[in-house]
C-alpha cells in the first residue's frame, strides 16, 4: 500500500501529459504523450520502478510456487503497469488521475492473484 501511495504521488504530482495533435482522427478522445520528467521526477521514477519490479518478482515467485493458472494474467498486468511507470507509451485518457486509476486496477489485480494463490 505504501508503494501505491508513492505511485499516486509520482503520477499526479511529478508527471504531465501533452495532447498528441491529430490523434482524434485515429482514436476517439485522442491520445496523450508523457511530458519529460524533471530531474526529481526522473529520480522518483527510477526508485519506484526498482521497488515495483522487486515486489512484482516476489509476487510472481509466489504464483510459480503455487502453480497458479493465472501466471500469464499476472505477467500481462505487470507489463501494463510497468509501461505506465516508465511512461514509454501513449496514454488514451486525458487526466493523470485516470492514469493512476488504470495503474491502481492493475496493481489491485496483481495483489488479488497473489492472495488467491496463497489461499489455495
Amino acid at each position: 500500500m505504501e508503494l501505491e501511495e508513492k505511485i499516486k504521488t509520482f503520477i499526479t504530482a511529478q508527471s504531465a501529459l501533452d495532447f498528441f495533435e491529430g490523434s482524434t482522427a485515429v482514436v476517439e478522445g485522442g491520445a496523450y504523450s508523457w511530458r519529460p520528467l524533471s530531474s526529481a521526477g526522473a529520480e522518483m521514477q527510477y526508485k519506484l520502478c526498482k521497488e515495483y519490479v522487486e515486489l512484482a518478482a516476489q509476487g510472481r515467485l509466489t504464483l510459480e510456487q503455487k502453480e497458479s493458472p493465472y501466471l500469464k494474467t499476472f505477467d500481462e498486468s505487470y507489463h501494463v503497469a510497468l509501461g505506465y511507470l516508465y511512461q514509454q507509451d501513449l496514454v488514451f485518457v486525458p487526466t493523470l488521475e485516470e492514469v493512476f486509476g488504470i495503474l491502481k486496477k492493475e496493481i489491485d489485480l496483481q495483489r488479488f492473484l497473489i492472495i488467491q494463490a496463497l489461499a489455495e
